[in-house]
């Protein structure tokens, strides 16, 4: 009882707890420009939580993910991070039976990606395909054959806050360099433990107010430290990959970079 109730206050701090006290404020800035307010985000995070438990995904079971520095990815990780959920993040630059690989070896129960690119559209397609992967557990932020919208999937689920929220957790493979990747599992709590600490650390050198992501998403250190932002209340503004000029022009209107 005390563990449950230690995980149920966790899922109540940083982002949840600033978006719906505040939920007018920006949270994230897409590649596009388009701005996402906390209840914009919680809103949507919401919505998949309800979708991905009605569908049958249970607390520990595995969500994996091929998706390209985009507020979906956010809304994923919030979504796994309140459910108790593993977020398995896969390099989208991967191919179709490296990515199979990691969606049979993690027991993924359910699996979001995106077109946005040919190749990862085309190698996600390969992927499901080779192992047979539930079409009814593929879900695409694009228009993917074999994959349903993820606008379509979360459909007319409430945007209320779910009951019985609990700590989840990202699962990152490694590199493979000595074998095939494995899943590096830890325990629930310790990521929202990390966030704080992360969140910490900014705070003694006064970065809390807007974060620039540079780097792709599903490396770990590419997203832990924008999520801590988020969880300090802070702003994050999205680049979909590396530009030299738009990161000095950014820098130059107070961003903190990563």
């Amino acid at each position: 009882v005390t563990e449950l109730k230690k995980e149920r206050e966790m899922s109540e701090l940083g982002f949840y707890r600033f978006a719906n006290n505040d939920p007018d404020a920006v949270a994230i800035v897409e590649p596009s420009e388009k701005v996402w307010t906390r209840g914009d985000l919680l809103a949507k995070t919401n919505q998949l939580t309800h979708a991905l438990r009605d569908f049958g995904v249970q607390k520990g079971d595995v969500v994996a993910t091929v998706l390209p520095n985009s507020v979906e990815y956010y809304i994923a990780y919030l979504a796994c991070a309140q459910s108790g959920f593993y977020m398995v993040p896969i390099n989208w630059h991967l191919a179709g039976p490296e990515i199979a690989y990691i969606l049979e070896d993690s027991g993924a129960k359910a699996f979001i990606a995106s077109g946005e690119v040919q190749a990862m559209e085309e190698a996600c397609q390969k992927a499901v395909s080779a192992i047979d992967f539930p079409l009814d557990a593929c879900i695409s932020t694009t228009q993917m054959e074999g994959f349903i919208h993820l606008d379509e999937f979360v459909g007319c689920h409430p945007t209320d806050n779910p009951e019985d929220r609990t700590a989840g957790q990202v699962m990152n493979y490694t590199s493979g360099t000595t074998g095939k990747p494995k899943g590096v599992c830890l325990p629930h709590r310790s990521r929202v433990l990390s966030f704080f600490t992360y969140a910490t650390i900014y705070g003694c050198f006064g970065i809390d107010d807007r974060f620039l992501v540079t780097t792709p998403l599903f490396h770990g250190g590419g997203f832990a430290y924008p999520m801590a932002s988020l969880f300090l209340g802070g702003e994050v503004e999205l680049m979909p990959a590396y530009s030299p000029e738009l990161l000095f022009e950014m820098c130059a209107s107070g961003v903190h970079t990563g």
